[in-house]
């Protein structure tokens, strides 16, 4: 079953059911589920599919001709590429539609645009009078972003469209993961974020611990080292972002704590943050502007991929423990004691995500104008709401503590009178309990909402 898809899928039955030919590009990184949509979306449809390599032209070529004879289809043992293409046209049903998908295609124009000027070609139809659905899929976020405009030029503009293929969110989680409860579930979506192909190497039926050591710290497993193979695929110098990595994993948040960690110039350091921002391995946070904005932290950097996060936590400090260390004393050497801590910044993600979706369901007193959190000098509100005629919603969100005592809001409202926020509404998450005096504190105000784990 596909997953939290339907739009995207939506959006490429709209494409296919225009009229004449149309090109498109979809993305997004590694595993998030670009192969299942596509897959999804071909169901009974003429398509074409191909997965480039790194490989010359000639090989490309040479590769992509192998595949249209496994289709019991003759052609010339290194066809060009309009050999290619009057081949696949003449095989597809006259007035029909054919789809073409080039997956990782980014591969086959590194050498030279051979391959872009024949797609123009096929769009305006040279090969047959059949329309023609091509879509161009890429995981590398930085080269459809930042590159490819300059390296196809002109061609960008016969681009009908662009498909950004995101994480899912936690809600797809708990689909994903029926049988598990939804602490576990908070833990899978802080290990391995909304990324689906990801999810696909841990057992529905075993708890989130002996996951991980099945199949992370396991020698062999595929999760082992792919928080590292992500980075060192995209990035060259990889000593320097392993390096700025680890010091953001350790909670090196700011230029200057990075700068003291690393003995890298602040040039250099700002340099490699924005290739890694680039990527969306790395992100940097700004507070919701509110009226104490001169209490505001400056923008913070963190990393936004979940697994690189984990990775480079706990396994990238202790990398020869991991390879030394049954799976299980690894686990409780260095993850057990910290695990629910690490969950903190992925419960108030949680939190936030089901804050908006309340306020799409219109259950909550306002609509929101603008969203976001606030790090403030003194605390951090995990999500604040504002309203066009600025009324304020807010939540704070603890995962790690066992009890969040009424000494816990009382702090939550003086971050807010340094943020200057006159809330109507305060949540509270919680995954442990509440304590009598603030949960009396909740009935005799109406205002300040309690959720557990459960209300989620």
């Amino acid at each position: 079953m596909l997953l939290g898809r339907a739009k995207e899928l939506q959006y490429l039955n709209t494409v296919y059911e225009k009229s004449g030919s149309q090109m498109i590009v979809v993305y997004g990184q590694r595993n998030v589920g670009k192969t299942a949509l596509l897959n999804e979306f071909v169901e009974g449809k003429d398509a074409f599919y191909y997965t480039a390599t790194p490989a010359s032209t000639r090989q490309q070529q040479f590769l992509l001709g192998n595949v249209i004879r496994e289709n019991q289809k003759n052609i010339s043992e290194y066809p060009d590429f309009d050999e290619i293409f009057e081949v696949l046209q003449a095989d597809s049903a006259i007035g029909s539609k054919k789809i073409y998908i080039f997956d990782e295609w980014e591969h086959m124009i590194k050498a030279d645009t051979t391959l872009v000027d024949a797609l123009i070609r096929l769009l305006r139809h040279a090969y047959s009078e059949n329309d023609a659905m091509i879509i161009l899929c890429s995981s590398s976020i930085g080269f459809v972003e930042n590159g490819l405009v300059s390296k196809i030029g002109r061609a960008a503009l016969d681009i009908s469209g662009f498909l950004k293929v995101k994480e899912l969110h936690f809600v797809d989680v708990i689909r994903r993961f029926p049988s598990l409860s939804m602490e576990e579930c908070v833990k899978i979506y802080a290990v391995l974020g909304g990324i689906p192909g990801l999810w696909d190497c841990f057992d529905d039926g075993i708890s989130v611990e002996d996951n991980i050591c099945r199949h992370i710290l396991k020698n062999g497993c595929f999760l082992k080292e792919e928080g590292a193979r992500f980075v060192k695929e995209e990035l060259r110098e990889t000593s320097v972002y392993y390096t700025i990595l680890s010091a953001l994993a350790q909670g090196d948040q700011k230029l200057n704590d990075l700068y003291a960690h690393t003995g890298f110039s602040r040039a250099k350091i700002s340099v490699y943050l924005k290739n890694l921002m680039e990527l969306e391995i790395v992100e940097k946070v700004f507070s919701v502007d509110t009226p104490g904005r001169d209490s505001q932290k400056k923008g913070i950097y963190r990393i936004s991929n979940s697994y690189v996060h984990f990775w480079f936590r706990f396994i990238y400090p202790h990398y020869g423990d991991c390879l030394r260390l049954s799976p299980q004393d690894f686990y409780k050497k260095y993850i057990a004691a910290e695990m629910d801590s690490y969950c903190d910044e992925y419960f108030s993600i949680i939190c936030r995500e089901y804050m908006i979706l309340s306020e799409g369901r219109d259950a909550l007193p306002m609509k929101f104008e603008k969203t976001g959190l606030f790090v403030g000098k003194k605390g951090v509100i995990d999500f604040v709401g504002q309203s066009k005629d600025g009324k304020f919603v807010v939540a704070f969100c603890y995962y790690s503590k066992p009890m969040v005592t009424y000494e816990d809001y009382k702090n939550n409202l003086a971050v807010l009178g340094q943020a200057k926020i006159d809330a109507d509404q305060v949540y509270l998450f919680v995954n442990g309990r509440f304590d009598e005096k603030l949960t009396l504190e909740s009935k005799v105000k109406g205002n300040v909402i309690l959720l557990g784990m459960d209300d989620l």
